[in-house]
This record gives structure tokens, C-alpha cells and sequence, in this order.
């Protein structure tokens, strides 16, 4: 039940990042085009660097969330998918140093610890599990 309300704010959240940047896109698309190749686009001063990573992240993600990609891709699919991470905290990190908002690193910890859980926890579950041949 988690996966399917997981990938739904995921999902969305990436479409409303992608509407964004449709728009700067529509608006001037050889500036918006341009300005991945400039330095300053992705320079500290503002966090834009984290704001502009997350959008890459978040259009990736968005288109590679189907089920033809998943085939087409294979085992790459997945670890396409893991930039979900990246997505996650650089968003987070960006809000916080736009914004100030402390509770952002309380979801942050919060997803964290969640995420770490799972992982330990299936990993433990693969270490333990008997082999057949």
C-alpha cells in the first residue's frame, strides 16, 4: 500500500517541477536551453545548484516511471530510480537554505531513518535466507 502512494507523490511532485520548466522552456527556449551550459546556473550563490539538480533529477525520474521504460532499461531502470534520493534531498536542502524551514530536516531524518530501516532490513532478510540450488 505504501508503493502506490509513494509513487503517486512521486509522480506528482515530478510534474509540477517539469510544469516549471515547461514553462521557462516555452517562454525562451534557447535561453533555457543555454543556461545549462553556463556556470553560474549552477553555482552556489542562492543554493541554485540544488534547486537545478532536483529539476534534472525530477524530469529523469518522471520520464522513466512506466513500465516500458523499466523494460527497455532493464537493471539500469533501477538505479535511474535511486536518484529519487538525490531528488529528495536536494529539494529538501534547497527549501531549508531558500526558506529556513526547520522542519524540512525533520522529514529528512524522518525519511532517512525509514529508508535505512528498509534497507537493513532487506538486506538482513537476503543475508539470512536459505540458498536453493
Amino acid at each position: 500500500p505504501l508503493v502506490i502512494l509513494r509513487k503517486g507523490f512521486g509522480v506528482v511532485s515530478a510534474a509540477i517541477v517539469v510544469s516549471f520548466a515547461l514553462s521557462k522552456f516555452i517562454i525562451d527556449p534557447l535561453g533555457y536551453a543555454t543556461n545549462f551550459f553556463d556556470p553560474l546556473y549552477w553555482s552556489l550563490t542562492d543554493y541554485a545548484l540544488y534547486a537545478h539538480l532536483a529539476d534534472v533529477t525530477a524530469i529523469l525520474l518522471l520520464i522513466t516511471s512506466n513500465n516500458f521504460s523499466k523494460r527497455i532499461l532493464g537493471r539500469a531502470w533501477k538505479w535511474i530510480q535511486r536518484l529519487s534520493y538525490v531528488y529528495f534531498y536536494a529539494s529538501a536542502f534547497y527549501v531549508f537554505a531558500s526558506f529556513g524551514t526547520i522542519s524540512v530536516f525533520v522529514y529528512m531524518f524522518i525519511i532517512t531513518v525509514v529508508t535505512l530501516t528498509a534497507f537493513l532490513v532487506n538486506a538482513l532478510t537476503r543475508f539470512t535466507k536459505p540458498r536453493t540450488l
